[in-house]
């Protein structure tokens, strides 16, 4: 019980509830029977029931002795008592040194160099620096209070590995770990991203607080933050420009924290709570980004008061947002003049107006459909009004599309990136319709399972520009497609962008049927494509991992064939990745 953790020597212990009746006279009698007491410090807040006390010994046994007990009983109240943080204890400094049996402290630097010149101090700093980046976190922690010098290289080798911190790699440390490596890293921090961990998030915020203040981006996983919690760490946070939070837990009161913050661009709120209306959005005028995925009560009436407030907003992601009346759509071409990217759930209400947003490029539309079919209105709209000026659509809604929908898509010029995913009509006559878009750089059509190769290919000569083309799960997509491709990649290599990207998960392009194809083998040095046989969530079509296949609660949609892979012998010729999620087989 002498030290604490980090061999840091114990003088100071506190009481954490402390009646406010009781006064710091009354603690000197019973304290001074364990060794010399040189200070008692009150604390107290009227907000609070108890007091606090700090008590400081003159001598290391004296706290020890104290601390033998977890409750001392004085004047008739029973009192717990506990060692005060290592970092604020008098030896903290002195904590990376030696204590050997007679007590007196030996430095480190003091030690005397060896005649063979062995010792880690004659190393030149890169040496040290790699030395450091071969360790754990923890290690490097411990390597930094070893001494001075060490803590400097320390330093320098943080400016550039702990830019960006996942919050997952200090879950190990201690509380004095933690303290320590916020302290030496804190000020170069510009990124932070993960998990608080619960049982000791007050004390971690508190670090982040103090020392993180340069922080540029935050990004919050699934975790209860409490607001008194928030409302700290925001305070300190002043250059935060781009905010995450997946929280379930958010409500209005942590938005009214992030009115101060006026760099603040992006605020994304993923599935906030029952009490989370959008009520204080309003207040966040800088912000040009806002993400409200499947902020289920979100209010339309504080919706239509943020865009409003919210003068430079450029992207609006309002997608499982269901109760959004159609007075919003109506007019959000006058509260959004600036809107440039739309996401939303299909409503039950007339939204064909938000192709009159006047700076409208990229516009996603996200719903399982009761129906089976979208309504022409907003298609013929997004011709009418933006057939030069869109540039990305994304209809995330399975069969929801017919040959009328595919003919008036082909009539919007601009378009660079098309994702028509889980659509039996994305036929070969509907690809060739598509190859009108001479822009066109990004094409998926992920399970449209009557896409066949030479659709494809018809259209991949027609649209110079295509350089990404996803076919998950088109099993009629065989390597003729990648045969053809090459040939015309061989005549246009000085016109079209290489390499191709081509993901063929699921189709009937595999890695076996490419080794026997030998107009791809002779062409694979050059690097004509890069095909991607895995599949993975960044290749699903939509942003921040979302499950966008997963559109509705209750309802899925599962293909008819699975997609396993059998596992191999370490002595077969080839190797399948398996994939690196298990259950999104389009649902």
């Amino acid at each position: 019980m002498t030290s604490t953790e980090g061999n840091v020597r114990r003088n100071n212990i506190y009481i954490s509830k402390m009646p406010n009746e009781m006064s710091g006279n009354q603690l000197w009698p019973h304290f001074s029977k364990f060794g010399k007491v040189v200070m008692v410090r009150i604390e107290s807040d009227v907000r609070d029931e108890y007091q606090r006390a700090f008590i400081s010994f003159r001598d290391t046994g004296a706290a020890s002795r104290v601390l033998r007990k977890k409750f001392h009983t004085v004047n008739g109240f029973r009192l717990p008592v506990f060692p005060i943080d290592n970092w604020n204890q008098p030896a903290a400094d002195n904590a990376c040194y030696c204590w050997p049996r007679d007590g007196k402290l030996n430095k480190t630097t003091d030690i005397a160099m060896p005649l063979n010149g062995s010792n880690m101090l004659s190393l030149n700093d890169d040496c040290l620096e790699i030395i450091c980046a071969s360790l754990n976190l923890r290690d490097q922690v411990r390597f930094a209070n070893v001494c001075e010098r060490f803590r400097e290289v320390f330093t320098m080798f943080s400016k550039r590995e702990y830019k960006t911190l996942q919050l997952d790699s200090i879950r190990k440390l201690t509380l004095g770990e933690n303290h320590d490596f916020f302290r030496l890293t804190g000020n170069n921090i510009e990124h932070i991203v993960g998990n608080i961990p619960m049982e000791v998030q007050d004390r971690v915020i508190q670090c982040m607080a103090v020392h993180c203040t340069n922080v540029k981006k935050l990004c919050l996983d699934d975790i209860p933050i409490m607001p008194d919690c928030f409302t700290r760490l925001m305070s300190s946070m002043t250059k935060l420009e781009e905010l995450t939070w997946c929280e379930r837990y958010y409500h209005d009161e942590f938005t009214e924290s992030l009115q101060h913050l006026t760099k603040l661009r992006s605020l994304s709120v993923c599935g906030g709570s029952v009490f989370f209306t959008g009520k204080n959005i309003r207040l966040l005028v800088n912000v040009r980004e806002l993400k409200l995925f499947s902020c289920k009560n979100l209010d339309t009436t504080n919706l239509i008061d943020a865009c409003k407030s919210l003068k430079d907003l450029t992207s609006l992601d309002i997608r499982r947002c269901l109760h959004i009346s159609e007075i919003f759509y109506s007019n959000l071409n006058i509260y959004c003049k600036n809107l440039e990217v739309l996401k939303m759930s299909y409503p039950n209400v007339a939204f064909a107006r938000v192709a009159l947003l006047p700076k409208l490029k990229q516009f996603e539309l996200l719903d399982y459909v009761p129906t089976g079919i979208l309504d022409y209105a907003i298609f013929d709209a997004l011709v009418q009004q933006k057939a030069k000026q869109l540039e990305v659509l994304k209809i995330v809604a399975k069969n929801s599309l017919n040959s009328q929908h595919i003919t008036l898509i082909s009539k919007l010029k601009q378009l660079k990136v098309l994702f028509l995913a889980n659509n039996d009509a994305v036929t070969d006559c509907a690809l060739r319709k598509l190859s009108k878009l001479r822009q066109l750089e990004e094409l998926t059509i992920r399970g449209c399972v009557k896409a066949t190769s030479r659709g494809l290919l018809d259209l991949f000569k027609n649209c110079g520009k295509l350089h990404y083309i996803n076919v998950q799960f088109c099993k009629n997509i065989t390597c003729e497609f990648v045969k053809e491709a090459t040939f015309v990649l061989k005549a246009e290599k000085r016109k079209r962008k290489m390499p191709l990207q081509l993901l063929v998960y699921g189709s009937s392009i595999n890695y076996f049927a490419l080794s026997l194809c030998h107009e791809y083998l002779v062409t694979k040095r050059e690097s004509f494509f890069e095909i991607v046989f895995h599949n993975s969530n960044p290749y699903l079509g939509l942003d921040d991992g979302v499950d966008v296949y997963d559109t509705w609660e209750g309802d899925c949609w599962i293909d008819e064939e699975d997609y396993t892979f059998s596992s191999l012998d370490s002595s077969d010729d080839f190797y399948f990745p398996l994939s690196e999620q298990y259950d999104d087989d389009l649902e």
